[in-house]
C-alpha cells in the first residue's frame, strides 16, 4: 500500500478546486475589470489578489465595487476584444486566386485589386 500524507492528500483535493474572483484590473489572457472569472485557488490568491488585481467573489460584491458595470457592458467589452484579434488576423491574410480567369473577362483577375482596407 503507498503511502500519502495528509498535506499530500490535501494538496491534491486543493488544486482540483476553483475559485471565482472578481478583476479589479484589466488583466491579459484572463478578463476584464468587473468581470468574475474561475481561477485556480493558488493562482487566485498568490497572483491576482496578493497584487490587488482581483477580490474574492462573495454575494452583491460587485455590485458593491463596481455599481456601474453591468454583465452586458462587460459582454461588450469580451466581444470587441474579439472583434480586435479577428481583425488582426484578418490584416495577415493573403489570398491567392489559383483558378485561370473565365472566357467572358480574361482581364479580371489579372490585374491587380486595390489595396483598399475594409
Amino acid at each position: 500500500m503507498k503511502f500519502v500524507s495528509l498535506f499530500t492528500r490535501r494538496a491534491q483535493f486543493f488544486s482540483k478546486s476553483i475559485s471565482e474572483v472578481i478583476l479589479l484590473q484589466d488583466v491579459e489572457g484572463l478578463g476584464f475589470e468587473g468581470q468574475i472569472v474561475k481561477v485556480q485557488p493558488g493562482y487566485a490568491f498568490n497572483v491576482l489578489i496578493k497584487k490587488h488585481k482581483a477580490v474574492y467573489n462573495f454575494p452583491f460584491m460587485r455590485e458593491r465595487i463596481f455599481p456601474d458595470i453591468t454583465d452586458e457592458h462587460i459582454e461588450k467589452r469580451i466581444f470587441d476584444a474579439n472583434l480586435i484579434k479577428f481583425k488582426k488576423k484578418l490584416e495577415d491574410l493573403t489570398i491567392s486566386v489559383i483558378k485561370e480567369p473565365s472566357a467572358t473577362n480574361p482581364d479580371l483577375l489579372k490585374t491587380p485589386l486595390s489595396g483598399k482596407r475594409w
